[in-house]
């Protein structure tokens, strides 16, 4: 009896792991289609929160501003059987590279994890294609992604961000992570920067369903209209002048593109106070971005006793088309939504700014000193801050000379 009992305990274990040896990181069982499509929309609104990556099963996941869009899509995949399958880099659910573990969820961070090993920006353009703009197709979920510099050998950087709602007003909510790869809470923006770039590899994007790779013209509300837009305001004509009405009824319009993009997306127009509690309120989150970024850079100075960075090392930490970025929300709030003529003093600019962004909290330099978030804004308005890793903190925001002490990339 115990020969036939252990003989049977030895059966079960065998075809157990054998089942494992087999298995996939999950079982797809359904389909993407625009009813599954609407789902993940309403999970991007609903539960990709800032804390996403902080806590619960999925926190302790480091992300760059690409992972954390790869990383939502599988999650979302799992919790409902659906599949994945990225062609840019071959990558599926159903590969057997995570066999030996059997924890589920763990499974499935282990992907996670080998996936953003091998994706980025580069890789989106061929996992994801563009999409019409209307308010059906540019939602919670889409997918924004841009350029934000080019070096001397024409190889360009980019960003990439998942919207998290788009407002009455046109507005598009934008939620995201950034570099370098770290755990970190994400981050809520409005502003597009910049409009993209004019070979359709980038600008607002939807993930092609694994059913769709190799025929993407098939997909739901594929279409190249953005791109068309970019042709009727090209970038010749990307200095143009708003009038004062204009922009009380538009968001973030650093470009024709963004005015453009609004108009077709608003119900409603934009009141002046409300643009303003947003534009504080972004800035306020730029500013404790780049904060974080600074930090990283002061501790990596540490890590190389002072020495000066290298390109790959000063790309990571350096923060022109954040500052850039930052200087844009910055100087449309002052100069167009804060009603001040252009001769206004300083003093009543930063007034201004002192009374709008009280509720965001100080900077806090590793002196242990705290400076208001006015101030600083106020030194980047007069072209003070240094977007150079190489600099010391002071200089970071320009409360100190830069030291000019190395190369710039």
């Amino acid at each position: 009896m115990k020969q036939i009992s252990r003989r049977l305990v030895t059966l079960i274990l065998f075809s157990f792991t054998s089942s494992m040896a087999l298995a996939d990181v999950w079982q797809a069982t359904n389909t993407w289609d625009h009813s599954w499509e609407n789902k993940y929309s309403t999970w991007i609104k609903t539960d990709f929160n800032e804390d996403f990556f902080l806590k619960g099963p999925w926190g302790g996941i480091p992300t760059d501003c690409a992972d954390a869009l790869y990383g939502a899509r599988v999650i979302f995949a799992y919790q409902n059987q659906l599949p994945v399958y990225f062609s840019s880099v071959g990558a599926s659910q159903e590969t057997s590279k995570f066999d030996s573990i059997i924890n589920p969820d763990q499974r499935v961070k282990s992907f996670i994890l080998y996936l953003i090993k091998n994706v980025g920006t580069k890789t989106l353009p061929k996992d994801t294609y563009p999409v019409a703009i209307n308010r059906t197709m540019i939602t919670s979920g889409t997918l924004w992604s841009r350029v934000t510099s080019t070096n001397s050998n024409g190889q360009t950087s980019g960003h990439s961000e998942v919207i998290k709602e788009v407002n009455p007003a046109g507005v598009v909510f934008l939620i995201g992570s950034t570099v370098p790869a770290k755990v970190r809470g994400l981050l809520v923006g409005t502003s597009l920067m910049v409009p993209p770039s004019l070979d359709d590899e980038t600008g607002f994007r939807r993930w092609v369903w694994p059913q769709n790779v190799g025929n993407k013209s098939q997909s739901e509300g594929y279409s190249l209209e953005q791109y068309d837009l970019l042709n009727q305001n090209d970038h010749a004509e990307m200095a143009v002048d708003m009038d004062m009405q204009d922009l009380a009824s538009g968001a973030l319009t650093t470009t024709p593109f963004d005015k453009a993009v609004q108009e077709k997306l608003a119900t409603r127009g934009e009141s002046n106070d409300e643009f303003i509690e947003r534009a504080t309120t972004e800035l306020c989150s730029l500013l404790k971005q780049r904060e974080e970024v600074i930090d990283d850079a002061l501790k990596y100075q540490a890590k190389i006793f002072n020495a000066c960075m290298g390109p790959n090392d000063y790309d990571t930490y350096s923060t022109p088309s954040r500052d850039s970025r930052v200087k844009k929300v910055l100087e449309e709030t002052i100069d167009s939504f804060f009603s001040m003529p252009s001769w206004a003093s300083e003093e009543s600019k930063k007034a201004k700014l002192d009374k709008h962004m009280a509720f965001c909290a100080p900077i806090r330099l590793h002196d242990l000193t705290q400076v208001s978030a006015s101030k600083v804004l106020m030194m980047l308005y007069k072209d003070k801050w240094s977007s150079d890793p190489n600099d010391n903190e002071k200089a970071r925001w320009g409360l100190d000379l830069p030291q000019s002490r190395c190369n710039s990339y």
